[in-house]
């Protein structure tokens, strides 16, 4: 065996390894990616935020409503 010759079944080899990637690549499906551990704990600590800050507001709301406390406007002058 000469060097020409393993110099081409290399070359044969790796052409064959680009054929099978070329076929394999093809017949995977593309889907969205999946979210990551730090992606989900974000996403869900925001979700709680908002349901918290959601809460406060109607709590406050009601409190004006009943009147134990002013809007933000009462305690600062108009210009």
């Amino acid at each position: 065996m000469t060097k020409k010759d393993t110099v081409d079944s290399n070359s044969d080899h790796r052409d064959q390894m680009k054929k099978a990637v070329e076929i394999a690549a093809r017949n995977v499906k593309k889907e969205p990616k999946a979210e990551t551990g730090q992606e989900m704990f974000l996403r869900i600590r925001q979700e709680s935020e908002t349901k918290k800050n959601k809460g406060i507001k109607k709590a406050a709301k009601s409190m004006v409503k009943k009147k134990t406390i002013k809007k933000m406007t009462g305690y600062f002058s108009k210009k």
